[in-house]
């Protein structure tokens, strides 16, 4: 029922409200029903940890796979650049310098992103702050001033 009113009960059944109120007091209906309230909440809390659980899973493989991603691009811009520069002597004097073949930018964008995701899922820091304050400074804000 959306109303756990006595009244309510009383009345869908067919009884007096004097019948119901006995009833629940013999059979204690206050404290089974906030038993059950708390039962329903436990179920939904463990079911919302559940899929914290498999978004943090999920993230994981996301963030790993946007390392490796980045990892290989980053080695196959390596082999290229280092092929490019073997090459670049038969280059005739007077030649454009080479363009990059693929943006670093992007390449360091993905490890980047990948480990901030891989640490935000594993509950590990992603910046490291550090904030000093001198001995004066504490005693003046200790004290007020």
């Amino acid at each position: 029922m959306p109303e756990r009113s006595q009244a309510d009960v009383a009345r869908i059944v067919g009884v007096s409200p004097s019948a119901i109120d006995q009833t629940a007091q013999k059979f204690n209906w206050q404290a089974r029903t906030a038993a059950w309230e708390e039962e329903l909440d436990r179920r939904a809390r463990n079911a919302e940890l559940a899929e914290i659980e498999k978004m943090a899973k999920r993230q994981v493989q996301i963030a790993t796979g946007l390392q490796e991603a980045g990892a290989l691009e980053l080695e196959a811009l390596v082999k290229r650049i280092r092929y490019v520069d073997l090459h670049a002597k038969s280059q005739p004097p007077g030649s454009p310098p080479r363009q990059p073949l693929t943006s670093i930018k992007d390449i360091v964008r993905l490890v980047e992103s990948g480990t901030k995701l891989e640490r935000l899922n594993r509950g590990e820091p992603t910046e490291h702050t550090e904030h000093s304050m001198s001995w004066s400074d504490l005693v003046r804000k200790h004290k007020g001033e």
